[in-house]
Parts: C-alpha cells; sequence; structure tokens
C-alpha cells in the first residue's frame, strides 16, 4: 500500500499528479516570494513592527538591530523558505540536518523507517521459553 508522499514523488505517479503537485508547490512559493519581496520596503518594515515588538520571540531583534534591517532578515528567511520550496528535495533538507544526511544514505524518506522488530516473522508454534 502506498502513502500519499510515496504517490506524489513516485515515477509512476499519473500527469495530472505530478502537474497538481508542481502547481501547488510554485504558487506557495510565489506568495512567499511576494510577501518576502515586501519586507524590504519601509512601508512594509512599519507595518510588522507591532506584531514583531509585542512577539515574545522575536522581540529581542530590535534591541539589537532597526527597524528595517530586522524587516529585512524577515524577508531573507521567507525568500529563503521559497527557495527551499522550489527545490525538489527543500523539505527533506530541512527536515534533516547535514549530520543526519551523513549518516543516512537514503534520505529521500526518513519518516517511512520501520523499527526492526516490526520485521520479524514470529513463529506460531514457538512459546515464551523457547
Amino acid at each position: 500500500m502506498s502513502t500519499v508522499p510515496d504517490v506524489l514523488n513516485s515515477k509512476n505517479s499519473t500527469g495530472a499528479v505530478r502537474l497538481g503537485n508542481a502547481v501547488l508547490r510554485s504558487s506557495l512559493a510565489l506568495v512567499l516570494i511576494w510577501i518576502g519581496g515586501m519586507k524590504f520596503t519601509s512601508y512594509e518594515a512599519m507595518g510588522i513592527q507591532p506584531l514583531v515588538a509585542t512577539s515574545p520571540l522575536m522581540s529581542w531583534l530590535y534591541h539589537v538591530l532597526s527597524v528595517q534591517i530586522t524587516s529585512d532578515l524577515l524577508g531573507i528567511a521567507e525568500l529563503s523558505i521559497a527557495a527551499l520550496i522550489l527545490m525538489r528535495h527543500g523539505a527533506s533538507i530541512l527536515r534533516q540536518g547535514p549530520l543526519v544526511q551523513a549518516r543516512l544514505p537514503n534520505c529521500r524518506r526518513p519518516f517511512h523507517y520501520r523499527a526492526p522488530s516490526s520485521r520479524i516473522r514470529h513463529d506460531a508454534n514457538a512459546t515464551i521459553d523457547g
């Protein structure tokens, strides 16, 4: 039985599935490029200032950097995410760091790993004592 990621990334997928996958991926990237590109304007930098200033995770940025530079950094992050989405295997790069990729030779399906105990055949005649 194949899972959804297997169907979407399979070489045997129909053209409609592959086309739909490409359209969804590129439209999401287009929106992120649009929003990330707007972060470089002063209008958008002033627009996100109250949101960033009250954020518990990002409010410290205004103590270190100016409003525009903080907005520029957020724009760079959003454009980088859009570039990774446009890359075919960008999601797997984000899910796994370089050290994990160095240890695992097959990094395409990191979440389809089965524990070794699930592959052991159980003998119906075996007893607990042996």
